[in-house]
């Protein structure tokens, strides 16, 4: 496969874990990212789909 490294953008209202805003699939990109490997993001099911509001609202891509 092609060796990537990946920038992910999600809300952190705690940026150390706790309160789980900014998790994606099992990772919490305040403490594993949030520059991700292709190998990291491989199976998580969320990337690319789906996005989250400020309230942490989880939304299929391009809808508001």
């Amino acid at each position: 496969g092609l060796e990537a490294q990946l920038s992910v953008e999600r809300y952190m209202k705690c940026g150390f874990g706790v309160c789980g805003q900014c998790a994606l699939d099992g990772l919490l990109v305040c403490l594993d990212g949030p520059v991700l490997t292709m190998d990291q993001l491989e199976g998580v099911a969320d990337f690319g789909r789906f996005h989250r509001t400020t309230t942490g609202r989880r939304l299929p891509l391009g809808t508001r």
